[in-house]
């Protein structure tokens, strides 16, 4: 049997194996990777040891598909031909993946820059663009773990958007088309579900659109995918669940639990994970604490598997504590903090590398723009780097113009509140790699949402940094202008200003909850800190933009 006739198999077994929806005979999947590894061809041969690496990842040993995988890197580490490339991509696709669902955040960027650039030398072709769309859900994924929900859905709109000009001509390049179009589709409703603050979020409603586009395009399968309508379902309870919808959440449940087909599936963790959550949000603490059992004895690794594990846990505890089995409360509470502690440390280490990964890149390309063909290009860096001084020039000015005029406006609220937080006065001698990391993780921070947390604090972001609070205060006083709680407050207020000039519903929510929206518990605090900032009350600037 040659290379050949074993990719087109290989192709087959897993198009018909989809079609199942459950990842059956494994041993069929053995035997082509066996022959394969008898090849007398050196790339058919490494395939054969990744889809050996493959059949281990699907069966959730991680360890043993993380083994092979590296042993295939090491064995081409002084290795280049187009093939082989070509496995590298896959080992490194291979290898996000385990990390990502693993929570080892930092490994998993590290091999996803790697597939960034081994795929920049492939051919221009559907094969490329379609991994392309991977490589940008597999970026925007760790962005979301970063909870820069945002710039995650910016990635994949950009991404889902350029599909469109991607010339799908064969069935095989529409099979990887719909799957990895839907598998995008399906992360940015999730994205939207994680940035939802609460259940009359608007971005819930974004959630279950792009669900439901996911789920409809699936239906172009042929023939389709088995577990697309479950998981469409469960996909639909997790909104329901985040809108404290639980008795319309339970009724999907029971028609799925009920349904002849969903017996053959691999989804009953994933049922018995939503209805424990259910039923403890239902109070009924029996059933909560029956099907969160069902869910810890059917334990796998899936790429939701530790998040689900810790609200689990969570479950466990609550219910416990209310039928007063504390010594069981206490153990689940225990469990699920250990858990939310190791995946907060692998956050931390991904924040930093992210930082320091871009910040390095940056870095580099610059040195190559001057470098590469310095006496053509001297003139215009020079032009370029001329208007770059006038339009930050200008920027600086127009912003003194602005806090001079805000100065005038707010001198009062500004010394009340320095009598209360005085920013440092000290020049330290910080590290300048130190100061821009902060300066540009300050950056993302404007960008992300995190600020809006009730409970987002100085001592918090420094920690999140990994560095000190005095040094984050002495850096925003000199470059903002502000101690730290001027400068969140600011970015809390621009926030909702920008809601309620864009998004109109704003504008029949209470007080109360715009307080709350944007990490105030209190509707006077809230209401003083809007009134300081924009010189009228959030009543009144409602009322004067519903007028225009």
């Amino acid at each position: 049997m040659n290379s050949q006739t074993i990719f087109d198999k290989l192709g087959n077994y897993e198009k018909k194996n989809y079609s199942k929806g459950i990842k059956k005979n494994i041993d069929s999947l053995k035997y082509y990777a066996n022959k394969m590894q008898e090849s007398s061809d050196p790339c058919t041969k490494v395939f054969g040891k990744f889809i050996e690496a493959n059949n281990f990842y699907k069966t959730g040993n991680y360890k043993k598909s993380e083994e092979i995988c590296l042993h295939i890197l090491a064995e081409l580490k002084d290795v280049s031909t187009t093939c082989q490339d070509q496995n590298k991509y896959r080992v490194y696709e291979r290898l996000f993946w385990i990390n990502k669902n693993t929570n080892r955040y930092k490994e998993a960027y590290n091999y996803l820059v790697l597939k960034e650039e081994i795929s920049k030398t492939f051919e221009k072709n559907t094969k490329f663009h379609l991994k392309k769309l991977a490589n940008e859900y597999s970026k925007a994924l760790i962005k979301t773990a970063l909870c820069f929900y945002d710039e995650a859905i910016d990635i994949l709109k950009v991404a889902i958007n350029n599909t469109q000009r991607i010339d799908i001509k064969t069935e095989k390049e529409n099979y990887y088309y719909i799957t990895h179009k839907s598998s995008a589709l399906n992360i940015l409703g999730d994205i939207y579900l994680k940035k939802s603050l609460n259940k009359n979020d608007s971005s819930l409603d974004s959630a279950n659109v792009y669900y439901k586009k996911a789920y409809e395009l699936a239906q172009n399968f042929s023939p389709p995918h088995i577990d697309t309508y479950y998981l469409y379902s469960f996909r639909k309870v997790k909104v329901l669940i985040k809108k404290e919808q639980y008795n319309s959440a339970l009724t999907i449940l029971k028609e799925i639990e009920n349904d002849k087909e969903f017996k053959v599936s691999n989804l009953s963790q994933e049922l018995y994970f939503y209805k424990s959550l259910v039923y403890h949000h239902l109070n009924e603490s029996t059933t909560a604490l029956n099907f969160a059992h069902q869910f810890l004895n059917h334990q796998k690794n899936t790429p939701n598997s530790k998040e689900n594990l810790i609200k689990i846990y969570d479950v466990l505890a609550k219910q416990y504590d209310l039928i007063k089995q504390k010594d069981s409360a206490y153990k689940y509470s225990r469990l699920g903090l250990k858990e939310v502690s190791e995946l907060n440390e692998h956050k931390t280490e991904i924040n930093k590398f992210h930082y320091e990964y871009n910040f390095n890149q940056i870095k580099k390309n610059n040195d190559i723009a001057i470098n590469d063909n310095h006496k053509t290009h001297l003139v215009q860096i020079i032009t370029l780097s001329s208007f770059s001084v006038l339009f930050i020039t200008a920027l600086i000015y127009r912003s003194k113009k602005k806090r001079e005029k805000n100065k005038k406006k707010f001198d009062s609220i500004i010394d009340e509140i320095q009598t209360t937080e005085t920013p440092p006065k000290k020049d330290y001698n910080i590290e300048k790699e130190l100061e821009e990391t902060i300066l540009t993780q300050l950056e993302a921070l404007e960008k992300s949402t995190d600020f809006l947390s009730h409970d987002f604090t100085l001592k918090v972001f420094a920690k999140k940094l990994d560095t000190n609070t005095t040094y984050i205060s002495y850096i925003i006083n000199n470059t903002k202008n502000q101690s730290f709680k001027q400068y969140i407050t600011q970015l809390r207020i621009d926030y909702l200003i920008h809601k309620l000039n864009t998004d109109y519903k704003y504008h029949n929510y209470t007080i109360q909850y715009l307080a709350e929206e944007i990490g105030y518990t209190n509707a006077s605090a809230f209401t003083r800190a809007f009134k300081k900032q924009m010189g009228i009350t959030p009543s009144e600037y409602i009322k004067s933009i519903s007028s225009n």
